[in-house]
């Protein structure tokens, strides 16, 4: 059965269209945080765009969330339908997608004749079969409640190409690759053979023997200057991308706070 939007959470899966040009390190006018706090690029002003504080944006997520159920609800009752607010979910990575899981308003459809049915799609999702994808989306409840809070991650599925090139250009640029390489070497003159610390985060988490000396090691002589440089050259790139797209990103951050008191009185 249809069903709405899941959760939508881009970071760290970010490949894009228009190719930003590479800022080099040295045009990074933000001096990085110390070791462990991560340093704050122009994007974090941006609901939708934040790393740091991203769980500021998973919070304005299910209010908005529960905001629009409560506007749907509304709305179909308005309408003589029956609905029950049926809340997004954050799904589990190691859980079994492939299984269907039952909506609040499943059992309710379901007893409906088929004329009924049809009815209360149109009214809910305005079409006759949500599941037949040849028929064109008009607004029904659903449609008017994302119309009216179109969300803190509203721009970024927009922008998620772009974002996702800016990702690899982090990863593939030479103060990243560069830092990567003394770290290894920085490991390997310790008696820690390992290419990345991503090899070592994966033999840690495999229990594999040495694993444990090794990150110990790491956190104590050879991550900080990693976490520096990666820092650097993000705030750069990250910094690079809002120069790009300030027009859309400042017209999304005036609309998302203009939306801020409907979410709040729908609660």
């Amino acid at each position: 059965m249809f069903t709405q939007n899941a959760r939508r959470i881009f970071i760290g899966s970010m490949v894009g269209a228009a190719l930003v040009l590479a800022p080099s390190v040295a045009l990074n006018q933000t001096t990085p945080a110390s070791a462990g706090a991560p340093a704050r690029s122009a994007l974090e002003a941006y609901p939708g765009f934040r790393i740091v504080d991203a769980d500021l944006d998973d919070a304005a997520f299910d209010r908005e969330d529960r905001a629009r159920q409560n506007l749907i609800v509304k709305c179909m009752v308005a309408k003589g339908m029956q609905y029950k607010p049926q809340y997004s979910l954050t799904v589990d990575s190691s859980a079994d997608t492939d299984v269907e899981r039952k909506g609040p308003n499943d059992d309710y459809v379901t007893g409906l004749t088929s004329g009924q049915r049809v009815a209360y799609y149109r009214a809910l999702y305005g079409m006759d079969d949500p599941d037949a994808l040849d028929q064109p989306q008009v607004a029904g409840c659903l449609g008017e409640a994302h119309a009216r809070i179109p969300g803190v991650f509203a721009l970024r599925g927009k922008l998620n190409p772009d974002l996702v090139k800016m990702r690899q250009q982090i990863a593939q640029d030479p103060a990243t690759v560069g830092a990567e390489r003394t770290w290894s070497a920085c490991m390997g003159a310790g008696g820690h053979a390992y290419a990345s610390d991503r090899e070592l985060s994966k033999a840690a988490d495999l229990g594999l023997a040495g694993s444990a000396k090794a990150r110990l090691f790491d956190q104590r002589t050879c991550s900080a200057p990693l976490a520096k440089a990666r820092d650097t050259v993000r705030l750069a790139w990250e910094n690079q991308f809002v120069r790009d797209h300030r027009s859309e990103l400042d017209s999304h951050k005036a609309a998302w706070e203009s939306t801020e008191m409907l979410v709040s009185e729908h609660q």
